[in-house]
């Protein structure tokens, strides 16, 4: 879905449509260790995506198991141009 996401927001921003996208993830898929690393070789496929146009918002934030580890990848997901967007329910950085 993640790649499906990107290729669409990417096809949006070619025909000059100043568009963002958020995709719901999971938080077992964002304690997983290799999150930051994937998200970032798919990112990189898609090298024109405008600072912050896609958005991760993570469900069952009640499944958030180790809250630092999720902070951090939070942390380097935001120097991979993605934001998580401020919720009452998940941890999240400001863009």
């Amino acid at each position: 879905m993640l790649e499906r996401g990107l290729y669409q927001l990417t096809q949006w921003q070619v025909s000059g449509l100043d568009l963002s996208l958020s995709l719901n993830i999971s938080a077992r898929s964002v304690q997983h260790a290799s999150f930051v690393h994937d998200l970032g070789e798919r990112l990189a496929r898609h090298p024109g995506l405008t600072l912050n146009s896609l958005s991760l918002e993570i469900l069952e934030s009640e499944a958030l198991v180790d809250l630092d580890t999720v902070a951090r990848v939070i942390e380097h997901c935001t120097g991979l141009r993605v934001c998580f967007p401020s919720t009452t329910s998940a941890p999240a950085i400001p863009p």
